[in-house]
C-alpha cells in the first residue's frame, strides 16, 4: 500500500520526486507541530530523500535515480520510512 501512495503515476518505479511529495505531505507535515522546528525539518526533506533513496538502492555512493517496487518491498521489509526520517531527523538534532 505504500507504494502505491508514493508511485503517483502508476510506472512501478519510485523517483526522488515521489518520495519527496509523500515525505513532505505524510511524514513531516503530519509532525509539523512545535513551530520552527517544523520548519526545519521541512528544510530537511532534500536530505531525507537522498538519505532514504541511498538505502533503498546505493549504486556506487550515489542514490539511484529511481527504485523498483520489488527493491521497495525488499527495503521495506527490513525499514520503516518514517523511523528513517525520525533517525535523521533526531541525529540533526530537531528531534
Amino acid at each position: 500500500a505504500a507504494f502505491r501512495s508514493i508511485d503517483t503515476c502508476g510506472s512501478g518505479r519510485l523517483n526522488d520526486y515521489m518520495l519527496e511529495k509523500y515525505t513532505r505531505k505524510y511524514i513531516i507535515r503530519g509532525r509539523d507541530r512545535f513551530g520552527s522546528i517544523g520548519a526545519h525539518r521541512q528544510e530537511l526533506v532534500g536530505d531525507i530523500v537522498t538519505n532514504l533513496m541511498s538505502s533503498m538502492g546505493d549504486k556506487d555512493g550515489q542514490p539511484p535515480s529511481s527504485v523498483s517496487m520489488d527493491d521497495f518491498l525488499k527495503w521495506a521489509r527490513v525499514t520503516n520510512i518514517e523511523d528513517v526520517v525520525d533517525d535523521y531527523v533526531t541525529a540533526q538534532g530537531l528531534s
